[in-house]
């Protein structure tokens, strides 16, 4: 009985072992991650199988996950001999229209009954930046006066763009722009003067300038206040105690009256 149990016992040792051979009979070395890339930029990521088996194998390889719809992998089928490797390369290039933000692809070796998938994380930046300052967002001014704000629109972004420059705000209308379309390339900046011409009515009023890029990828606005002071009010009174007088058809009555600004 004891040497049934010695013998059973090593029959499933022989089975483990041919399993975790059948189960390891290619082998991978990933690559690194690639740096992070802008739309319509190419990274390359390299991935080494290896034939850990005795026999030759034939294996094909694909893609899932969210960033295989812009990643393409070569070669996608190929035979090793025994002991002999392969470099797969797979190039990520994210679509124009790709946000930024962090994605994914496998790639997956299938050889016969055995698969394995390596992952890989591809991060996708922001480059379209733009940024609008101005060093004085407020304005005081009289009446039908002309305001003027100045404004810095720089491009942060990694591309050459044109920026579409616009006002909104309740007294639009009355506000011109130096410039209403602005081509910077990547790092350059423009100053863009804004003129109000001011309402008649004292008050506080609100705008904003806006920098739309021609290609839709980005905007910026800035806010801007202007105080119109009440510089040509009066009032007056009259300097007696009287607030009613009588008079005659004709007749004159002077009063005294006190002008205040």
């Amino acid at each position: 009985m004891l040497n049934l149990r010695k013998k059973v016992f090593l029959f499933i040792n022989i089975l483990l072992i041919l399993s975790l051979v059948s189960a390891h009979n290619f082998e991978y070395t990933a690559s690194q991650s690639s740096a992070p890339l802008c739309p319509r930029e190419s990274g390359l990521y390299k991935d080494l199988v290896r034939n850990a088996d005795s026999a030759a194998r034939q294996y094909s390889v694909s893609l899932s996950g969210d960033a295989s719809s812009f990643s393409t992998v070569f070669p996608n089928n190929f035979i090793l001999a025994p002991g002999e490797s392969k470099e797969v390369s797979t190039y990520v290039t994210p679509r124009t229209d790709t946000q930024p933000g962090t994605y994914q692809f496998n790639i997956n070796f299938i050889s016969g009954s055995d698969s394995h998938s390596i992952s890989h994380l591809v991060r996708v930046k922001d480059c379209y930046g733009a940024s609008l300052s101005s060093l004085h967002q407020e304005a005081s001014v009289c009446p039908s006066e002309i305001a003027r704000y100045e404004a810095v629109l720089a491009n942060n972004g990694e591309y050459s763009e044109t920026y579409i420059l616009s006002i909104e705000g309740q007294i639009k209308d009355k506000i011109s722009l130096s410039d209403k379309q602005v081509m910077l390339n990547k790092g350059q900046s423009k100053k863009i003067i804004i003129f109000v011409n001011t309402p008649g009515d004292s008050g506080r009023y609100g705008f904003s300038l806006n920098a739309d890029t021609a290609s839709g990828k980005a905007k910026v606005s800035l806010p801007f206040n202007l105080e119109i002071r009440p510089c040509f009010d009066f009032n007056f009174k009259i300097l007696n105690d009287k607030t009613s007088y009588e008079v005659c058809d004709r007749s004159v009555t002077m009063l005294l009256l006190r002008v205040e600004n």
